[in-house]
């Protein structure tokens, strides 16, 4: 075999090794992308599974938030309806007080401006027209009573036609209290006189004798 022979044969044994070697690394590569492509779609349909199942909680989550829901506006449609009820019971009561002759009519039982604090004067008027009291024959004794108006107790009583006694501590609003009496007093008398609150006053009587005080009151018994 000449060298010219050999040369040939011997470059395409070296062309066949070597395609047969680039064709197993290809293989190789091909096989390496497949089990990767393999595992990506195992991945895939994890995170599907997983997505699915994620859906299904959402759709059970929704429907008990929908029958909740539900629940809530049944809850609050009877709840409306109760309070409708109430109403009309309280607004029935209170017409028939007032045809009992036990409520003015301009006074409202369950709707009323409260003077008090905390609504005390609204509970005991409450207490008191059920008891069948008239407002107007109360009487009443304030201990610690404050201003007579503002957060009083008994001042909403008082318009209605109750009369009673306010005692507290505070001169100021002792004082506040005397001017009252004074401008109430000349709403009857003629001439009230107006003096100092709270001032060193010395008064001297003479009497010798017995005298007469004549007091003159009218047929709703206030006195001039």
């Amino acid at each position: 075999m000449s060298d010219i022979v050999k040369k040939g044969f011997f470059r395409r044994c070296i062309y066949r090794a070597t395609g047969a070697y680039l064709l197993e690394q290809h293989i190789q590569q091909l096989e390496q992308q497949l089990e990767q492509g393999i595992e990506r779609e195992r991945k895939m349909e994890a995170c599907i599974l997983s997505l699915q199942e994620r859906t299904d909680h959402m759709e059970v989550h929704s429907d008990a938030q929908d029958a909740h829901r539900n629940a809530i506006d049944a809850r609050l449609r009877q709840t409306d309806a109760s309070a409708d009820q109430t109403r009309i019971r309280l607004e029935k009561a209170e017409e028939a007080l007032r045809e009992a002759g036990l409520l003015a009519s301009e006074l409202h039982l369950f709707n009323k401006k409260s003077y008090s604090q905390a609504g005390e004067d609204a509970i005991l008027m409450y207490i008191f027209v059920m008891l069948g009291v008239p407002l107007s024959q109360c009487t009443y004794l304030d201990l610690g009573a404050n201003h007579p108006c503002d957060m009083s107790n008994t001042w909403f009583f008082y318009q209605q036609g109750a009369r009673g006694i306010l005692v507290d501590a505070n001169p100021k609003l002792a004082e506040e209290l005397y001017e009252y009496v004074i401008a109430r007093c000349r709403e009857h008398v003629q001439t009230v006189e107006h003096g100092s609150f709270g001032a060193d006053m010395k008064v001297e009587l003479f009497n010798d004798g017995p005298f007469t005080l004549v007091l003159n009151a009218d047929e709703n018994g206030i006195v001039s």
